[in-house]
């Protein structure tokens, strides 16, 4: 989704409905997702009969599925805005050239 938030912001202005909706239902999904992990990582974590060790694969799940929540929050912000307030979803502009 870090692309489509990317258009967003080099665009600015205002977003169509259905991309609004579409993208905020993909962060549900992604919410849910990161419920389940939440709980579920430390299923990754190797077996002491296969050596043990520390639960790399179980950590990394957990933290990239943290980092798009973290990176969605500023649209959610904005979509759930525009849904209170009962206007029409505005991103702002981006103020730097990439």
């Amino acid at each position: 989704m870090l692309p489509q938030f990317w258009l967003f912001v080099k665009k600015g202005g205002a977003v169509e409905a259905a991309l609004g909706n579409f993208v905020a239902c993909i962060v549900a999904s992604r919410a849910l997702s990161f419920a389940f992990w939440f709980y579920g990582y430390q299923a990754l974590k190797p077996r002491k009969r296969d050596g043990g060790g520390p639960n790399i694969a179980g950590y990394l799940v957990f933290a990239s599925h943290a980092m798009q929540l973290l990176l969605s929050a500023d649209f959610m912000y904005h979509y759930l805005r525009s849904i209170w307030r009962k206007v029409k979803l505005i991103v702002p502009t981006a103020s730097y050239d990439v």
